[in-house]
């Protein structure tokens, strides 16, 4: 059962057939977002509660959780699952061969028990991944239609979009379990990771690592910072940037003014 911590519930639920409806999976619930199709943020949240032992279950949930919360769940233009993948490979779409999957993960040390895979069409490759398949399939069956990524492509294509920056910029997303690290140099994607750490400072001491390893600190690197980040994160980081920002994702404009006050860097990739 999950509990609503609603930030902004859905201004107009008769809008949403235009808009786009993105989910990322927490371990402890999920978030979600409504935007319209000129980019208006109309709806943020998150679901707390532990998931359900069961797929029939996950999905009772979900159903359940929406209704409470007034947002449909067909009938949208897009929805989209994002979902960490702790080990992931790039293989280039015009190389992929479906049936070689795991042995592209195994190369990486990755085991899959299940693989999953997301496309960038900026980047024309493949991300392969391995994720819980109870509870990917249990969202796939409630919100039909919905597609699966993770934040290996999304941290790829949304610096992608900046690609016109010719600056070096490297993303930072940070969880209670890693780092995510992507990097665009020249207006090309160069590097995109997962690392764990067991201290903020080994995190830092891996960024700085990061920057001297691709030649990052000398191209006048701009930090976009975002997830589960502090002030203290920030002031440490900061010192390494000639530029540096949270990154509060790619929406055009807020469906509400209440929600200028939104931590929307928590969950950027999915507004």
């Amino acid at each position: 059962m999950y509990n609503s911590d609603i930030y902004i519930s859905a201004t107009d639920a008769s809008r949403h057939a235009s808009c786009s409806l993105a989910l990322e999976l927490l371990a402890d619930g999920f978030a979600y977002a409504v935007q319209d199709a000129q980019g208006t943020l109309l709806s943020v949240g998150r679901a707390h509660g532990r998931h359900a032992a069961t797929m029939t279950q996950v999905m009772s949930d979900v159903k359940e959780f929406f209704a409470s919360v007034g947002i449909p769940l067909v009938g949208y233009s897009r929805m989209t699952l994002l979902l960490t993948a702790d080990a992931a490979v790039w293989v280039p779409k015009e190389l992929y061969d479906p049936a070689a999957g795991r042995s592209y993960l195994r190369a990486v040390g990755g085991t899959a028990t299940s693989l999953l895979s997301a496309e960038s069409t900026r980047l024309n490759a493949v991300s392969l991944f391995s994720s819980d398949e109870r509870l990917v399939t249990a969202f796939k069956v409630a919100l039909p239609g919905i597609v699966v990524t993770n934040q290996h492509v999304a941290m790829a294509d949304r610096l992608l979009q900046r690609a016109g920056k010719q600056h070096a910029t490297l993303m930072l997303r940070w969880d209670r379990n890693g780092i995510d690290m992507a990097a665009t140099k020249g207006g090309h994607y160069i590097f995109g990771n997962r690392l764990s750490f067991s201290s903020k400072e080994q995190a830092i001491y891996l960024v700085v690592e990061m920057l001297r390893a691709y030649g990052l600190a000398d191209e006048g690197c701009e930090m976009l910072l975002c997830g589960d980040v502090d002030r203290d994160i920030f002031a440490r980081l900061q010192p390494y940037f000639p530029t540096a920002s949270l990154y509060t994702g790619q929406h055009t404009s807020l469906g509400n003014a209440a929600m200028k006050g939104l931590h929307t860097y928590r969950h950027a990739l999915i507004v």
